[in-house]
């Protein structure tokens, strides 16, 4: 199995969890399943979050988290509410179209082989019956060449 970016364990548990999640949740989330600067990117896309908030809730902020329930100026508060922020959830969406195409071509790529290795078997075995059948004594019994030769005759 291929290494996941923090990015894409970040785009994931936000979509597993689009009704939000806590300060906490995220946070156990994060000890549990990242290694310590992963932990401190989580944090810091959290505060931005936070930040973005409370600046005009534009937001200008790197962040993939945006707060869907405000409660306080505390960015841990246990009562405020994030998930993905619109723009991390499309490429959340784009990516998992990314991987299903991959996984596509890929059978696309098998499948294409498979019908190349027919033909190519199929060539060949036309190719060793016109030789065989080429090579093959032609018998005609006296019967056969009787009639031949009336329907000359005629």
């Amino acid at each position: 199995m291929r290494k996941e970016s923090i990015y894409i364990k970040l785009l994931e548990y936000g979509h597993k969890n689009a009704e939000g999640f806590t300060y906490d949740e995220i946070t156990q989330w994060a000890n549990k399943n990242l290694n310590d600067y992963e932990q401190k990117i989580v944090e810091k896309y959290i505060q931005n979050a936070h930040e973005n908030y409370q600046r005009s809730q534009a937001g200008n902020i790197e962040t993939v988290f945006a707060i869907i329930n405000f409660a306080g100026s505390d960015y841990k508060n246990k009562n405020h509410k994030y998930s993905l922020s619109l723009d991390a959830n499309f490429k959340y969406i784009d990516f998992l179209e990314l991987e299903e195409a991959r996984k596509s071509s890929g059978q696309a790529n098998n499948k294409a082989l498979i019908a190349i290795y027919i033909a190519v078997g199929t060539l060949i075995i036309s190719t060793l019956l016109t030789i065989w059948q080429i090579n093959s004594p032609i018998k005609i019994h006296s019967e056969q060449f009787n009639k031949i030769l009336n329907s000359f005759n005629k």
